[in-house]
């Protein structure tokens, strides 16, 4: 009898529970069409946002700083609990690393996560657009790890990113030589070349002086086009990273084939193993670095090779096989012949007269 007079409730508890399911459903759909709402005047008052795609089902917001910096942003509401429950996120983008992308997705997760009761779009859109104006490498992720990876020797070098101002700063070491390094980072990258500055060495001055030369013109050649022939009319130049070369130019192509390289003729090292010579141009010792192949030769042992037979073909580098070009070596190989004979018949003579009067 008890049974049959004790109340039914578990009906009344499930009714409850779709009560309120359906309540918090209400409610859901009721703050996401406030958001929604209110997303045109919360992004498009300020610079750097646009708005693809605004509806319940997808959220597509374009968030740039430059035409190299921009950001495609794929929210996703749940179907139910939000703002409780965080919004989907997906980033996209055409210039920005893969690697870098996945990083930031997972800090957007968090930000989101850290938003519960709060709506999330804007708020996610203001977070990534700071962090795209904060960190102006993001341009050129993909070539610092690459930098970081396969040219910084952990042992001897360093890289330091100062971000504020968006240059790298490289210090470089091998034996008693150091080179220091700047990179500068344009916030148009990679339309913009990257700024090249060697700060400090105790590297020979006029080494110096062609190493930043060459690591410019590489930089120059990656954004501006090459001039126009006939055949290449018709031919849109794109221009394409530069940091990448120019790192690898300095530091692998530059500093460290200098520093390692030997003299071809004598066999000895090129740079002494104290960095104390002297910077006149026609000290013996003075390091003479030919075109073409770069090749490291002392002067007065590059000054004989090239001064004496045999002269047809021109002179070649005894390391690479390239025809030797230098500045300080002008003279076409007809008149270094006419000079090395007049020498040996001045030299004859002046045997001759010694031998007449002994």
């Amino acid at each position: 009898m008890a049974d049959r007079l004790a109340p039914n409730t578990s009906h009344n508890y499930n009714e409850e529970s779709i009560d309120e399911t359906n309540t918090s459903d209400q409610n859901t759909e009721k703050f996401i069409r406030q958001e929604l709402d209110k997303l045109y005047q919360r992004l498009l008052v300020k610079d750097g946002y646009t708005i693809i795609t605004c509806n319940r089902e997808m959220v597509q917001v374009r968030v740039y700083c430059t035409e190299c910096k921009q950001i495609t942003i794929l929210f996703q509401f749940p179907t139910q609990g939000y703002p409780l429950n965080p919004v989907l996120i997906e980033l996209k983008s055409k210039t920005i690393s893969p690697v870098l992308l996945k990083g930031l997705a997972a800090k957007c997760d968090v930000e989101a996560n850290n938003l519960t009761g709060q709506a999330h779009v804007h708020k996610i859109c203001y977070f990534i657009r700071t962090f795209l104006q904060e960190n102006p490498l993001s341009a050129c992720a993909d070539e610092l790890s690459y930098v970081k990876s396969y040219l910084i020797d952990p042992k001897t070098d360093t890289l330091k990113q100062r971000l504020k101002a968006g240059c790298l700063i490289i210090s470089l070491k091998r034996g008693n030589y150091i080179l220091e390094i700047k990179l500068s980072i344009p916030d148009s990258y990679p339309i913009e070349a990257v700024g090249v500055q060697i700060r400090n060495s105790n590297i020979p001055i006029h080494l110096c002086k062609i190493f930043n030369a060459e690591a410019t013109e590489i930089a120059r050649a990656c954004v501006n086009p090459p001039l126009a022939k006939k055949s290449d009319k018709g031919v849109l130049f794109k221009p394409s990273p530069s940091l990448k070369l120019v790192a690898e130019c300095l530091i692998d192509k530059c500093f460290r084939k200098s520093v390692s390289d030997i003299c071809h003729i004598c066999n000895l090292e090129s740079l002494p193993i104290n960095p104390i010579f002297s910077n006149e141009s026609t000290d013996p010792l003075y390091p003479v670095r030919v075109l073409c192949c770069s090749h490291l030769y002392h002067y007065s042992c590059i000054d004989q090779y090239l001064k004496t037979p045999p002269f047809e073909g021109g002179k070649k580098c005894l390391a690479c096989g390239q025809r030797v070009f230098h500045e300080n070596w002008k003279d076409s190989v007809r008149l270094m012949e006419e000079r090395w004979a007049y020498k040996e018949a001045k030299n004859r003579e002046m045997e001759d007269v010694v031998d007449f009067f002994t």
